[in-house]
């Protein structure tokens, strides 16, 4: 323990080392407010939660690469060697954040689905289908959950994809069930899942994201109201929509 103290003080009495620390937390922190307080575009909101995220990250990978060098080199300090350091943990940092984490958040969901097919969820891959070319979208995967809690949710950050739960295909009428899919629909349509999966990460890694909880609610609940609209484009009512919600939040009530 005291050698780990030892070697944090030694990195931080470091000039360099302690200005990129400040400098990116700095950073950090002026993009926190952008995103709580700027009216931006959902691609703006995207590049700055990820931004966010790389320059939260970077002090605290920076700091083993620097480790790493100390164990094997003598001029880790030497401004090259900084430099070189601060490229490598750049690259990491930006794998890290928009790569690995999305990957491991889908290959979760993905090893306890199965892929909805015409033979075994007929359908609703045939209602995915022509409603993606009436939205003029590629056509999502759709993913069934082995579950029987009853939840949906979409993700286009890579490739499309609607991920629906057993329990919900069971629950809901099939009117009902078609309101659910528009409405992930409209998420792809409009790129909001992917930003709610950003925000789901920025409250997971960001220290400052309670701060902001309440206006990232807002916006949120405005991307809702999008993919409300598209149900109600081509079903006509919202009805079935709000039946839906009202089933699941019944089954969450006594789950």
């Amino acid at each position: 323990m005291g050698a780990c103290t030892s070697c944090m003080v030694t990195f931080i009495e470091n000039p360099k080392n302690l200005t990129i620390i400040i400098g990116s937390l700095l950073i950090a922190l002026v993009l926190f407010i952008v995103l709580v307080r700027k009216a931006l575009s959902t691609k703006q909101k995207l590049a700055v939660i990820y931004a966010h995220i790389f320059f939260l990250v970077f002090p605290v990978i920076y700091y083993f690469f620097f480790r790493g060098c100390q164990s094997f080199f003598s001029q880790c300090e030497k401004t090259k060697a900084v430099f070189i350091m601060v490229l490598l943990t750049a690259l990491l940092a930006s794998v890290l954040v928009s790569v690995i984490a999305p990957f491991l958040f889908l290959n979760k969901y993905i090893r306890k689905s199965k892929v909805a097919t015409l033979g075994n969820a007929g359908a609703i891959v045939n209602f995915v289908s022509k409603y993606s070319k009436k939205l003029s979208i590629k056509t999502p995967k759709v993913y069934i959950l082995d579950s029987q809690k009853p939840e949906a949710f979409s993700f286009n950050l890579f490739k499309s994809k609607i991920f629906i739960s057993l329990g919900m295909v069971e629950l809901l009428s099939k009117k009902e069930l078609h309101a659910v899919l528009l409405h992930e629909l409209g998420h792809i349509k409009n790129n909001s899942s992917v930003l709610k999966f950003s925000f789901m990460l920025f409250k997971r890694f960001s220290p400052l994201a309670m701060f902001g909880s309440n206006r990232i609610a807002n916006q949120l609940d405005e991307h809702e109201c999008n993919a409300d609209s598209v149900v109600l484009e081509y079903q006509k009512k919202a009805k079935h929509l709000v039946n839906a919600k009202m089933k699941v939040e019944e089954f969450e009530k006594f789950d």
